[in-house]
């Protein structure tokens, strides 16, 4: 947190000011590398939508290796969706369809 105080030029404790501690900034590049990935509307033809979804996220990671490990390592359990969440929401619409959901 210092580093990155000092990076930034203000001081370590103002940045408590905007994060709670450090994963809360890993958290939030996690989400912005996950954001990168493309999500196409669930009507696509599945098959395609996963392999643009596949070519982006490898596009994501070649851009940020550093973040792969971080996107799938476990992170904390969102208060709100975030982009992890949103892309498992999205792939598990993709792969289970509507004809699956009660109605």
């Amino acid at each position: 947190m210092r580093e990155l105080a000092q990076r930034l030029g203000v001081e370590a404790m103002s940045l408590y000011n905007h994060v709670d501690d450090k994963a809360d900034i890993v958290e939030g590049i996690v989400d912005f590398v996950v954001d990168l990935l493309q999500l196409p509307a669930s009507t696509a033809d599945w098959a395609t939508a996963i392999r643009t979804c596949a070519l982006s996220a490898h596009d994501a990671f070649m851009r940020h290796p550093w973040a792969c490990t971080l996107v799938l390592s476990p992170g904390r359990i969102p208060t709100a969706p975030n982009a992890r969440f949103r892309y498992m929401e999205w792939l598990l619409e993709l792969l289970v369809g509507p004809a699956s959901r009660p109605s």
